[in-house]
């Protein structure tokens, strides 16, 4: 019967748990009827995520390398944050973050990026979103390859574009 009691008590504490962590999410910007658009999480204003819905559109972002939906899929989510990609030495590039989303108007740009060296880009321009897809390339330089701290090495990251793609149509929400 303790068993039982306590199985029930956690099944009911995950259920919370998982409900107060979950996030909420607003549109700020939507695209091409709303099949594209992003989210901000509203308990997280740097947290956001870009959104493809609809068959034509997952088709779309499929072919041109932006999302990589499954068979049967409705719709596509990246989650990422409200970063833009900035140029700090001539070896040294990030994806810096910026202000929190509190308004739509707020909202300038998108990143996301993976551990396997790859990142994409959604930046507002106009009445547009433009998608920039690239491949991340980080290491490190040593003055003296035996020292495995690399004491005074310089760090490299580049930037890498591979393509883009426009969404029109786009307002704030």
């Amino acid at each position: 019967m303790k068993k039982k009691v306590s199985i029930v008590l956690f099944i009911i504490f995950s259920a919370f748990v998982g409900q107060a962590m979950a996030a909420s999410w607003q549109k700020v910007y939507s695209c091409e009827n709303g099949t594209a658009y992003i989210d901000v999480d509203i308990d997280d204003r740097q947290s956001l995520q870009l959104v493809f819905k609809g068959a034509e559109m997952l088709t779309r972002m499929r072919d041109t390398g932006f999302a990589s939906p499954q068979f049967g899929d409705s719709e596509f989510v990246r989650g990422g944050h409200h970063a833009q990609i900035q140029q700090v030495s001539p070896t040294e590039t990030y994806a810096r973050w910026i202000n929190g989303v509190f308004y739509p108007q707020d909202f300038k740009d998108f990143i996301w990026q993976n551990f396997n060296g790859y990142a994409i880009e959604a930046e507002r321009v106009g009445d547009t979103l433009v998608l920039r897809r690239y491949q991340v390339s980080a290491g490190q330089s040593c003055p003296d390859p035996s020292d495995m701290e690399c004491r005074g090495g310089t760090n490299h990251s580049t930037w890498i574009f591979l393509s883009d793609y426009v969404l029109k149509n786009c307002f704030l929400n």
